[in-house]
């Protein structure tokens, strides 16, 4: 059966306009889109496909200066070889998995370990913030989509992730589609 679970993220918007970015390279040379989300009130988010990042957020003080409140890089590669996941969609599990293994409907399973040598972290060795997620503009928005095979770092299951950013009252969502296993905890960490 297919399932699917909505959530509400990231920040309350308005008549979003949507302009795309600088490409930029990875570390490995691919291709990082980069897409930049205004709106009426002076609020500017920066988000790109490498890990379905947000980059920037820009946001007008009482004075009337625009801040950029995020933590993070000034470049793609920087956001591969940190291991701080500043502003990126971590998963297939957010948090860690002690020993890099759990057991689903009685079958165990063993993922990648990336948190010295014993436990998995944020998704394993190679997470969603390591990943270049598709991306398209929309009407009024954004989207990136993420599918994440069976066996990918050792989960089970096909995953499809899609985030979009656009100018709906509560914010940009998150939607989880997936196939069998039903193992996901994604968390954005700006």
């Amino acid at each position: 059966a297919v399932g699917v679970v909505d959530g509400i993220i990231g920040i309350p918007d308005l008549s979003v306009r949507v302009e795309r970015g600088p490409m930029a390279k990875a570390i490995d040379d691919r291709d990082v889109e980069t897409f930049v989300l205004k709106n009426k009130k002076g609020i500017q988010l920066s988000v790109c496909s490498l890990g379905a990042t947000i980059t920037h957020l820009n946001v007008p003080g009482r004075s009337g200066k625009r801040d950029d409140i995020v933590l993070g890089h000034d470049t793609p590669a920087k956001y591969q070889a940190d291991t701080n996941y500043f502003g990126a969609i971590v998963g297939r599990v957010a948090n860690r998995i002690a020993g890099g293994k759990f057991e689903v409907d009685g079958k165990e399973y063993t993922i990648a370990k990336n948190d010295g040598g014993v436990h998995s972290l944020h998704g394993g060795k190679i997470g969603f913030d390591k990943q270049i997620w598709e991306s398209k503009i929309l009407r009024s928005g954004v989207e990136f989509t993420l599918r994440s095979a069976d066996g990918d770092e050792g989960y089970p299951g096909p995953f499809s992730f899609v985030l979009q950013c656009h100018d709906r009252p509560l914010g940009p969502d998150l939607r989880v589609r997936w196939h069998q296993g039903r193992w996901s905890r994604l968390c954005g960490t700006s």
